[in-house]
């Protein structure tokens, strides 16, 4: 199921290290792609929202779920970009993360996550919103 996900840092600053949508998610995690994966390391506390939008509101009659995470994995996607027209060389430049629930996600009636801009300007946000 894709829905809107926010990750932030744990720490005192609470930067937003990825704003964009999961992939899959589960009781114990959940998955997205990212160019940000850089800012991702396996061991790595996060906080963790995801929304439900309110077109879902009848199967999940809340507004969204909050809680911590630790980073288990990154890995390429298979997804690629050519560096020039002419070069055969080609580089990573999305790669999947894997974040495991520390316990389970608490349910928020209010939460609701305005997501504006590109995909690629919602990853470097600096503020938990």
């Amino acid at each position: 199921m894709l829905l809107p996900l926010r990750v932030a840092d744990s720490k005192l600053t609470g930067k937003v290290l990825y704003e964009g949508i999961t992939i899959n998610v589960g009781a114990g995690g959940v998955y997205f792609r990212t160019y940000g994966w850089r800012e991702f390391e396996i061991g790595t506390p996060v906080n963790v929202a995801i929304d439900v939008p309110p077109e879902m509101f009848q199967l999940l009659p809340f507004g969204g779920m909050t809680g911590q995470g630790t980073v288990v994995r990154v890995e390429e996607t298979g997804r690629f970009a050519r560096l020039s027209r002419n070069s055969d060389e080609d580089r990573p430049s999305e790669r999947g993360v894997a974040l495991q629930f520390d316990s389970k996600l608490r349910f928020d009636a209010d939460l609701s996550m305005p997501m504006s801009g590109p995909p690629a300007e919602r990853n470097r946000r600096e503020l938990w919103t």
